[in-house]
């Protein structure tokens, strides 16, 4: 039996006015503060600059008919209040790439943008839309292309769709899109065409809807909905407006993936003549694509978390040791959560969640605390993203160090020299340490040896040895003074006669000779 949704128009109006959601579990691309505060009316055609990013709404901003606002790739925009962010009668022209996306967020209490009968042309490609009431509302046309909407819309019949065309002003073409928990499309008053092609819908809050409008002499154009993936769909996901006998709305929904091959599942996603005879039409859905398009976007899962660290199969690991692994998601502005399980066993408890974490970041840590000594412990992360996929690493292992006994050892050392390795002083040493020991021996002294305890020095003697911990140590290292080597008078008094008996030789040669010249 499928869900009755109401046929009366009227309700959008009340449903509008009495629109007051909080966004739970809003998530998407984080803003950290604005480079750039915008609000008002626009005056003349503008760029928003990836240079001035980001730029928060402080007050609706305003683009009249004949201006264009347009956005580089790469700018991020946010409104942290409620109200509109946009009233559109110009043009807004967003154009992001794959790698530089726009972004436009919401921020769980606002309307994206707000247009005006008869005016308004959105043009969007490559762009993060999160976080809101609804996108487009609900007038004018757009083109929305390659761009992912997150957690738009609260659910319910077509009243709470996320893009309203009513009485559009051109034809509007929405492809190669991803819709994550949002609400859903309607046209009314069609008569451009609504191509709704090669887009991922997860989690439809509420149906595509063709609400009719025109007369019978002009009939709403046909909605096409084609080659679109719906996955997880629980709510209606096509939807016929009733009261129009004889030029009744008509969606097209031929060659589209439903996630199911059952045609009783899909039956209760569409409401039609089947389910309301004052619906002239039955919606076409038939054939069915067995698999998505391969043009159709598809939901990326999270990374597996991979490069664990401690190593798998690691040993001797600090008790102090955090875990971390690679993760992150392929999709920008996606953001990933991770479920911790981690235990002594290979039957693994959780332990918790932790972030949400930015797509882009790949490096998690996560602190467990102290561990015990001599211990395995085993443990597997599960990444899940916004999205609801998920993706879960192999069980990893790794044992923790033996429990370490730390010893002191005292230096000193006696005049005439010193201990230059490890120095003097009281260090700390692990268990069974090997400690180099090294001295400088001062300038007319040497180094004697070693005393204390000195049962684990390698020699007691030697300048440079070592010592190895097994204990509380306490050494000296000593050294002596060089002493001058003993006189050996004789020799000296020899030296010294020698000496004076060559200077009286010398002496009394000099006086003859100086009497024989006096002599002549």
């Amino acid at each position: 039996m499928r869900k009755l949704l109401s046929s009366h128009r009227s309700l959008y109006l009340f449903t509008l006015a009495a629109l007051v959601v909080s966004i739970t579990g809003a998530t998407g691309t984080p803003f950290v503060g604005a480079d750039s505060q915008v609000g008002g009316v626009i005056s003349e055609d503008t760029t928003w600059t990836a240079e001035n990013s980001p730029y928060e709404i402080t007050e609706t901003v305003q683009i009249p008919s004949g201006v264009t606002l347009t956005i580089e790739p790469g700018v991020m925009i946010s409104k942290p209040s409620s109200g509109d962010m946009f009233v559109l009668m110009g043009t807004i022209r967003a154009h992001g790439t794959s790698q530089k996306p726009i972004v436009i967020d919401g921020g769980g209490n606002s309307k994206i943008i707000y247009t005006q009968p008869g005016y308004g042309y959105g043009d969007f490609q490559y762009c993060i839309i999160q976080n809101g009431y609804d996108f487009w509302d609900r007038w004018g046309h757009l083109d929305l292309r390659y761009s992912e909407l997150v957690n738009l819309g609260t659910g319910g019949n077509w009243g709470h769709s996320i893009i309203k065309l009513d009485g559009p002003s051109g034809e509007s073409n929405i492809e190669f899109n991803k819709f994550i928990n949002t609400g859903g499309i309607y046209s009314y008053s069609d008569h451009y065409g609504t191509n709704i092609r090669y887009n991922l819908f997860q989690g439809l809050l509420s149906p595509l809807a063709h609400m009719g409008g025109g007369t019978p002499s002009s009939p709403p154009k046909e909605m096409i909905v084609k080659y679109n993936s719906f996955v997880n769909t629980e709510e209606l996901a096509l939807y016929l407006e009733s009261g129009f006998i004889g030029w009744s709305p008509s969606i097209d929904a031929t060659q589209n993936y439903w996630d199911t091959l059952d045609t009783n599942i899909i039956d209760q996603m569409i409401w039609d003549r089947n389910d309301d005879i004052t619906i002239d039409n039955y919606i076409s859905y038939l054939p069915i694509l067995t698999e998505p398009h391969p043009d159709t976007p598809k939901v990326s899962p999270p990374i597996t978390p991979c490069n664990p660290s401690p190593a798998n199969h690691a040993s001797g690991v600090s008790v102090d040791a955090d875990l971390s692994w690679t993760g992150g998601a392929p999709d920008a502005g996606d953001t990933v959560t991770y479920d911790v399980y981690f235990g002594t066993s290979e039957t693994l408890p959780f332990k918790e969640t932790i972030g949400p974490y930015p797509a882009t970041q790949s490096l998690i840590t996560y602190d467990r605390g102290t561990l015990v000594h001599h211990t395995a412990y085993y443990w597997k992360i599960i990444a899940k993203d916004n999205h609801g996929t998920e993706a879960e690493s192999p069980v990893w292992e790794f044992t923790t160090a033996e429990e370490t006994v730390e010893y002191y050892l005292t230096v000193s050392s006696t005049a005439g020299g010193s201990v230059t390795e490890p120095g003097e002083g009281t260090f700390t040493y692990d268990e069974g340490a090997v400690v180099d020991l090294r001295v400088a021996v001062e300038e007319s002294s040497r180094f004697l040896n070693w005393t204390g305890d000195v049962d684990t020095i390698a020699n007691v003697e030697a300048a440079a040895t070592n010592i190895t911990m097994h204990g509380d140590y306490s050494i000296t290292a000593n050294f002596e003074e060089i002493p001058l080597p003993p006189m050996n008078w004789p020799l000296i008094g020899g030296i010294v006669a020698a000496v004076i008996a060559i200077g009286l030789g010398i002496f009394f040669v000099r006086r003859r000779s100086a009497a024989q010249t006096k002599a002549r």
